[in-house]
């Protein structure tokens, strides 16, 4: 599942970042529990998804101005799941659409 992830975050990566959103994936290559970040840096907001090889994951975005958290999420991801869908409220609290 984190391979999907990977992919996904690459797509997200190349088709949305640009001046105004800065994205960044990091890949974690730990043994017990591989896991990937995607970071977004926006002019008003900051935001990152965390995604571990089980399945797991971890979305929170934050208002730049005052560190407010806008969004949080977490759960168990399913093979197969539509993840432009399961991570949209991440897009809309940064204002973007996803590809």
């Amino acid at each position: 599942m984190l391979d999907t992830f990977i992919a996904w975050a690459q797509r997200i990566q190349a088709q949305t970042a640009g001046p105004s959103l800065k994205i960044q994936l990091t890949e974690n290559d730990e043994p017990e529990n591989r896991s990937a970040r995607l970071n977004f840096d926006a002019p008003f907001a900051i935001a990152r998804i965390t995604f571990w090889n089980s399945g797991d994951y971890d979305a929170e975005v934050s208002a730049r101005e005052t560190g407010r958290v806008t969004y949080s999420g977490f759960g168990l991801i399913d093979e197969g799941r539509d993840l432009s869908h399961l991570f949209a409220p991440v897009f809309r609290a940064l204002r973007v659409d996803p590809p």
